[in-house]
């Protein structure tokens, strides 16, 4: 491939010799595009695996999208930001995502009152504990209660007991 001023992303994939791109998009422009992508995809959302068809959509048709820098698997990257997207969706319609109909969770949101406090006492554990012994506590929050921090937030600050017992509050978490 001859090398050129001329600047069309697509002309990234144009090699005869080589089958990794000569670009990459960067990772908050493709957060962008992937997102208006899924707002303009014509396929069935609300269908079960939609994100999943989706995505192999985005390798077959926009594969410039998905050349950011990664080391992981982007599926999540991409998943993520669907999900975010419909969240800013949502937000802007006033109601949450897993308020209306718990799409897209992993784990439960109605817990009995033992099963709350040994949430409370986990998280407290996960926040006082070393970062290499955290995923052991997370890892029995999810399976000995089935309770995902990912289910109410995509930060990466800690999710804390106080959190916790702010979604009761609000009603996102139901305690019987």
């Amino acid at each position: 491939m001859i090398d050129s001023d001329f600047d069309d992303p697509l002309m990234a994939w144009n090699d005869c010799y080589e089958t990794k791109p000569k670009k990459r998009i960067l990772k908050r422009a493709a957060k962008i595009e992937i997102k208006r992508a899924w707002a303009n995809w014509n396929g069935d959302k609300t269908a079960t695996g939609a994100e999943l068809k989706f995505y192999s959509w985005l390798w077959r048709h926009r594969p410039y999208f998905l050349t950011y820098r990664k080391n992981c698997d982007r599926w999540q990257d991409v998943k993520i930001w669907i999900i975010q997207y419909e969240d800013e969706c949502a937000a802007r319609r006033g109601s949450l995502r897993w308020e209306k109909h718990g799409a897209g969770m992993k784990g439960k949101s109605t817990f009995s009152q033992a099963d709350a406090a040994r949430i409370r006492d986990l998280l407290r554990q996960v926040r006082t504990a070393a970062t290499d012994e955290q995923k052991k506590f997370r890892d029995r929050l999810r399976i000995d209660v089935g309770f995902y921090i990912s289910d109410f937030t995509k930060s990466n600050v800690g999710f804390t007991a106080e959190d916790f017992d702010g979604l009761v509050e609000r009603g996102t978490i139901k305690i019987v």
